[in-house]
């Protein structure tokens, strides 16, 4: 114990802005033995994965409660350490989803889409450029418009919730 009271005496030197407090022997022990206790406490709370259709009934704060979550101050740095050897890190497995300029290019797959680009190489064959270039630029817009409606309209986080569609979140408990 000797130790610690020179550790905490090298502290009272170091932080000469602050007055620490040579604590006693047994005030030492005590506060050890508190921490060892706090720490036992948190290894007892054990956190089981609660089914997505489950949590989603439940209230911020029945899931807080479940989960052994403080809502206003969050997990302690012991918690999360605990809850990553248990459940690992927070992090998706990004799939290998096809890339956006595939996404784009399938956007012309439409046949509609593709009797419009015919008829725009008919107006270049037939010496019409206006024509054409008209009936291109609409073709891209079109596309573009279509493309950006599939992707990003509606913030998708279906690959990450499970979804099979995006939809709205809340907060609140769903019912039914």
């Amino acid at each position: 114990m000797g130790r610690r009271l020179k550790f905490l005496q090298k502290l009272a030197f170091l932080g000469q802005y602050h007055r620490y407090q040579v604590l006693e022997k047994d005030e030492v022990e005590t506060l050890i033995e508190e921490q060892n206790e706090l720490k036992a406490i948190e290894k007892e709370k054990t956190v089981t994965a609660l089914p997505p259709r489950e949590a989603c009934k439940c209230s911020k704060e029945d899931l807080a409660r479940a989960f052994h979550v403080d809502l206003d101050s969050g997990l302690s740095e012991f918690a999360v350490t605990q809850r990553r050897l248990v459940h690992g890190w927070n992090e998706f497995v990004a799939d290998n989803a096809e890339p956006v300029w595939k996404k784009y290019l399938d956007q012309f797959r439409n046949p509609l889409i593709l009797l419009l680009l015919g008829s725009a190489a008919v107006s270049v064959l037939t010496n019409e450029y206006e024509d054409a270039v008209s009936i291109a630029l609409a073709v891209l817009i079109v596309v573009t418009v279509g493309f950006i409606q599939v992707t990003d309209l509606l913030v998708d986080e279906s690959s990450f919730t499970g979804e099979a569609e995006p939809c709205g979140k809340t907060d609140s408990p769903l019912t039914g």
